[in-house]
């Protein structure tokens, strides 16, 4: 191989790695909702918080959507784990809605919050955050007195 069609090869390679990468998000009909639009607060949640899930909307149509339906589940995508199902009414065209949904009473482990949506009878997407929750620590009684008073 000549010189010039390495150099012409590896400056393509490195013009490849030098671009940034194109986070996958889920769009159904001009609705798309990206897994690192989602904010979870607190971040680094212990065992009995509640925690906030705020979630955006964006519509990337040059007109307004309307009927944007959501559900929110804990753990699975199961009727028995849904911790808020709505309708946003309407998006402005290219613009956003954040919705924030409250999951109570954590418990320690690996958790998982699960967003479905579905736009303009589109298809129904679904992704999902991943978290964990620290547990408390374990207190022992070693020892008890009783004092008169």
């Amino acid at each position: 191989m000549s010189k010039r069609p390495a150099m012409v090869l590896l400056a393509l390679l490195l013009c490849s790695l030098a671009s940034p990468m194109a986070v996958s998000a889920e769009l159904s009909g001009s609705i798309e909702v990206d897994a690192s639009n989602v904010t979870l607060q607190p971040s680094a949640p212990s065992a009995g918080d509640d925690m906030a899930i705020s979630i955006v909307f964006l519509n990337t149509a040059s007109q307004t959507a309307f009927t944007v339906e959501y559900t929110v589940y804990k753990d699975a995508v199961n009727p028995d784990k849904v911790l808020e199902q709505g309708i946003i009414e309407e998006i402005p065209a290219n613009g956003m809605d954040t919705k924030t949904v409250y999951w109570n009473g954590l418990t320690e482990g690996a958790h998982r919050v699960w967003i479905s949506f579905e736009h303009a009878g589109d298809t129904r997407q679904t992704l999902s955050v991943p978290f964990n929750v620290s547990g408390l620590p374990d207190l022992r009684v070693t020892g008890a007195e009783v004092l008169n008073a």
